[in-house]
């Protein structure tokens, strides 16, 4: 079961990728809403790249999603950052989420900031389970404000965080916690270099990397 919410009480605007967050090459998360040809809607969190100006999307070849996508050659980017939208529709398959129907177009998800309606115009394999799909936007939307989420910039903060530690830790002869916290740090460098190669996030985890590195050397030369 589905609830279905009233089109017309939506206040939005017209927008463009750019204004919402959308870069060349990096990664952003929606929720991606699509039907199947019996328009059944169905929601799931992907995450979506612009390269070239088409809006690329590679799921695997089991879901529901690529099957609906392929089938319907439509669906609906919702952009989204309330968390609980993102546990909802990744994990909770017995509870429906509230969707917004319209004409002519895949449902919107309730609580969305912004919706980007695309058309499936090509698609290439990436492995015998994987595809990538290359779609163009029809139509954007938004509130004001929105902006679609990057993994990225929760990586440098939680990178920064750790790393103010690293410093305490290696001061205070704490090597295996410093050492730990260090492991973390690299896990957030190797994310933001894959969602968000060559930007601005890229360039400041490298910086907080290597404040990192450099106050646990110092730590170990003065013991």
């Amino acid at each position: 079961m589905y609830i279905v919410v009233d089109l017309s009480i939506r206040r939005v605007k017209l927008a463009s990728l750019e204004e919402l967050g959308f870069q060349e090459a990096v990664i952003v998360e929606v929720v991606v809403s699509t039907v199947d040809d019996e328009g059944r809607p169905n929601a799931a969190p992907m995450g979506v790249t612009l390269e070239g100006g088409w809006l690329i999307l590679r799921p695997y070849r089991s879901t529901r999603t690529y099957r609906d996508m392929a089938s319907t050659k439509r669906a609906l980017l919702n952009v989204v950052d309330d968390p609980e939208l993102f546990v909802l529709t990744a994990l909770k398959d017995g509870e429906a989420p509230r969707w917004i129907f319209g004409e002519g177009c895949p449902p919107r998800l309730k609580g969305a900031k912004a919706y980007v309606e695309v058309s499936v115009e090509r698609e290439e394999s990436l492995s015998d389970d994987r595809a990538k799909l290359y779609c163009k936007p029809i139509r954007v939307e938004a509130r004001a404000g929105a902006k679609a989420y990057c993994r990225a910039k929760a990586a440098v903060i939680e990178a920064t965080v750790h790393a103010t530690r690293v410093k305490v830790y290696a001061l205070r002869g704490l090597r295996e916690e410093a050492e730990w916290l260090m492991r973390l740090i690299e896990h957030y460098v190797a994310l933001v270099k894959r969602v968000a190669p060559g930007t601005s996030y890229e360039a400041l985890i490298s910086e907080v990397e290597a404040w990192a590195k450099k106050w646990l050397r110092e730590a170990y030369l003065t013991k």
